[in-house]
């Protein structure tokens, strides 16, 4: 979403609320979405610095019936966040 210009805070809360609205849990990473969560006033988002913080707050909630959707623009290495769940590192 990196790629959205002029439109990117907008589009940023729209995402946010409707993963909000459909998901016991919304971890983000990255400013644009920091500051989408300053805007939307939903009791399940956590925002991390990093994706290790990411990973860490995946692994802390997640337990076999878990469904985990990782979306990221490609700038934002959210690849790594799949690597770092799969490996079990």
């Amino acid at each position: 979403m990196l790629e959205l210009g002029p439109t990117s805070e907008e589009e940023h809360m729209q995402v946010l609320d409707s993963a909000c609205a459909v998901s016991d849990l919304v971890i983000l990473y990255g400013e644009e979405f920091r500051r989408a969560a300053d805007h939307i006033s939903h009791s399940n988002i956590v925002w991390c610095g990093t994706i290790n913080g990411c990973v860490n707050e995946v692994r802390g909630c997640v337990d076999a019936d878990s469904v985990i959707l990782v979306k990221g623009s490609r700038g934002m290495a959210m690849e790594n966040v799949v690597l770092q769940l799969t490996s079990g590192n």
